[in-house]
């Protein structure tokens, strides 16, 4: 090997086709280390599979904006220690600093040590800011896996302080095995539940229930991007899909405990059939324009409507259940 060669992490790594690019990542690594999972279980078990915010314009940000240091601490839920490095300063082309230099140095180096160990690590804004792995690195740039292989694109090497981060740097890594902890599941659906009923801490954006509503509100305004609208349909969508089905599997694997949550599914299942007729009026595409046809509009508001009342449904299912599984504790 010439001092040019990159160093690989020796497993072979995939990144798992999905919108929601923390949960492929995520999925990605813990499958390449060993771990059982797939990203139904990251979903649950981080909260992405429940989690609902939307901007005044529909911000692609809402959808996956969990905070970090949760998303940090989720990992030893699925069966790995974590570790991390934050720095939460906007590090973009237009708004990097001395500061934000020293960032992308720090994050390298903790990123180099991760994969000089042998193990990939997730890493935020690789070409693009979203979730990318990094599988590998050079004297200066990282080796990634992202969503442009998933589209059959090419996945250059990223220069370390090249990176599209408007959230910082940040780098998740996985140290080692632990063993899987009897009350994540519970844990899991105790986080959902915060998740629905949040309050709005930012003055502007909505959560939960009442992220649906506003959206429809926002919708009827004939000022939303079409592109911004169609990124929160398809994230939203996922997430409804990945809750119906861990909930489901929580219903299984939990005998007599899980067998009220079993009755939040078919509603879960709902919401993501309404969902999915938003994704059939708004179909992904880049377009920026904003988006002024009624007729869809107003069958955009009834299925969010529709979207709303079954996720409400499936909450008092999850919170009683939750309850009695806590009194048996």
């Amino acid at each position: 090997m010439s001092e040019h060669d990159p160093i690989m992490v020796p497993q072979e790594v995939k990144y798992p086709c999905g919108w929601i690019s923390w949960v492929s990542a995520v999925s990605g690594c813990l499958t390449a280390l060993g771990r059982e999972t797939d990203q139904v279980e990251v979903a649950g078990r981080s909260g992405y599979a429940f989690h609902s915010c939307i901007a005044p314009d529909l911000c692609p940000s809402g959808p996956t904006m969990l905070g970090w240091g949760l998303l940090a601490g989720s990992g030893v839920l699925l069966g790995r220690t974590v570790k991390s490095y934050m720095s939460g300063e906007c590090h973009t082309p237009e708004k990097r600093n001395e500061r934000t230099a020293k960032h992308c140095r720090e994050a390298f180096e903790f990123a180099k040590s991760e994969i000089d160990a042998g193990r990939p690590c997730v890493l935020w804004g690789a070409n693009i800011p979203e979730f990318a792995i990094a599988v590998g690195h050079t004297d200066d740039c990282y080796i990634v896996k992202n969503c442009f292989g998933v589209m059959g694109r090419p996945e250059p090497p990223v220069k370390f302080d090249e990176l599209n981060a408007p959230g910082g740097m940040f780098v998740l890594g996985f140290p080692q095995e632990v063993e899987g902890w009897c009350e994540a599941d519970r844990y899991a659906l105790a986080v959902a539940l915060q998740m629905f009923r949040r309050e709005t801490f930012s003055g502007h954006d909505r959560y939960g229930r009442a992220a649906y509503t506003f959206w429809a509100d926002r919708l009827k305004s004939g000022t939303i991007n079409y592109w911004s609208n169609s990124y929160n349909v398809v994230c939203t969508t996922e997430g409804r899909r990945f809750a119906a089905e861990f909930v489901k599997r929580v219903s299984l694997r939990n005998g007599k405990n899980g067998e009220r949550l079993a009755a939040a599914v078919p509603h879960y299942e709902e919401c993501a059939g309404q969902m999915a007729k938003l994704a059939e009026l708004f179909p992904f595409n880049f377009i920026h324009e904003p988006i002024t046809d009624k007729e869809k509009i107003g069958a955009a508001c009834d299925a969010l409507a529709n979207a709303e009342v079954a996720e409400a449904a499936a909450f008092e299912v999850i919170r009683n259940a939750v309850l009695d599984w806590e009194r048996k504790a």
